[in-house]
């Protein structure tokens, strides 16, 4: 069967900001730099899903779920790696809805 969803090495980081600088003489002061912390949605991430294949994405809230589909559909780039959907690739995303056969 051909591949239908291709990612490799996908790793997509956040900075979360601490403090907002609010005037100008803060800004000076911190030579404009704001202090930050790194946070990685996913790191490293490889998947390969064949067509006609369902698949779920489970896990914990932050865990990358939403990102993960993101750097897919091409909402969003991912700094590393690459990912390349194909045709027809996502039928509901994000529905939060599990839907049964009955």
């Amino acid at each position: 069967m051909a591949t239908t969803v291709s990612v490799r090495g996908v790793s997509k980081r956040f900075r979360l900001y601490q403090e907002r600088y609010q005037s100008l003489k803060e800004r000076v002061i911190h030579f404009g730099r704001v202090p930050h912390e790194d946070f990685w949605a996913l790191r490293d991430i490889d998947l390969e899903v064949e067509e006609g294949t369902t698949i779920g994405l489970l896990g914990h809230n932050g865990s990358g779920k939403s990102t993960l589909l993101k750097c897919i559909g091409g909402s969003c780039s991912p700094p590393r790696g690459r990912s390349r959907p194909g045709a027809g690739w996502l039928r509901s995303s994000s529905s939060g809805r599990a839907s049964s056969p009955s």
